[in-house]
């Protein structure tokens, strides 16, 4: 089945567990971009619950992303 409009929410790593930073939903093509200003090195997670009885809810990969100065 087509994913679009599912939430996909944007988490990102404060002090030892994730914090939510922004939530959007999957376009016709099942993509979500997020824009975020990194300042210090950090890592990303993307969720998302089960919205449908199709789909189940998952997480992505840790993304890690470091700033080199």
């Amino acid at each position: 089945g087509n994913h679009a409009g599912t939430d996909v929410t944007l988490f990102r790593s404060v002090g030892g567990s994730f914090a939510k930073v922004a939530k959007k939903q999957l376009s016709s093509t099942c993509t979500a971009k997020f824009t975020q200003r990194v300042r210090r090195s950090t890592v990303f997670q993307t969720r998302w619950s089960k919205q449908d009885d199709d789909h189940l809810g998952g997480k992505s990969r840790k993304k890690a992303v470091r700033v080199r100065r």
